[in-house]
C-alpha cells in the first residue's frame, strides 16, 4: 500500500522532537489506550471461521514518530492471511483458469468463483467511531499542550 504525504507533517515531525519528554509520554500513553480500544474493536468485527483473522491483527507503536498501525501489519502476516483483504473489501464473480499437477501432466480447468460481499472488520463503523473519539480527544490534548506552550511551562 503506497504511503501519503500530508501536507505540514515536516513542520510537525520537528515539533514532536522539540516536545518535552513528559507531553511525549502522555500523547505515547493516550496512543495506546486508543490503539487497545481499536484493535480490540477489529477483534469483535473480524469474521471467525477459523480465527485467524483475529488472532493476525495487532497494533503497533512507534513512539518516536508518533505513529499507531492496527490491523494486519507485516509482510509475513500478509502473505499467510491474505485472504483478509479480500473478506474485508468482497470480490467480483469471475471464471478463472485453474492449474492441477497430477502424474499424467498439468491438467488445466474453468474455476467458477462466486461473488463474495465485504465484510469489513478493519475498516468497520465502530472502529471509525473510536477514531473519530480519538481524534477529538488528541485535538483537546493539543489544545491543553499548545496551551501551556504559549505559557512557557515545561517539564523542568
Amino acid at each position: 500500500m503506497a504511503r501519503r504525504r500530508i501536507r505540514g507533517d515536516r513542520a510537525f515531525k520537528k515539533l514532536i522532537r522539540r516536545m518535552p519528554e513528559a507531553i511525549r509520554e502522555e500523547m505515547v500513553s493516550q496512543l495506546d489506550e486508543a490503539g487497545d480500544q481499536i484493535l480490540a474493536a477489529q477483534r469483535a468485527a473480524a469474521p471467525r471461521r477459523t480465527g485467524a483473522l483475529a488472532s493476525g491483527l495487532s497494533k503497533r507503536l512507534y513512539p518516536r514518530s508518533l505513529r499507531l498501525r492496527v490491523g494486519l501489519i507485516g509482510k509475513a502476516i500478509n502473505r499467510k492471511l491474505y485472504y483478509g483483504r479480500i473478506v474485508q473489501s468482497g470480490r467480483k464473480a469471475q471464471t478463472v483458469t485453474a492449474r492441477r499437477s497430477t502424474a499424467s501432466g498439468v491438467s488445466s480447468y474453468q474455476l467458477r468463483v462466486r461473488a463474495m460481499p465485504g465484510r469489513p472488520f478493519v475498516h468497520s463503523e465502530r472502529a471509525k467511531s473510536i477514531r473519530n473519539t480519538l481524534g477529538g480527544r488528541l485535538k483537546d490534548f493539543w489544545n491543553k499542550v499548545l496551551a501551556r506552550a504559549s505559557q512557557g511551562v515545561s517539564d523542568a
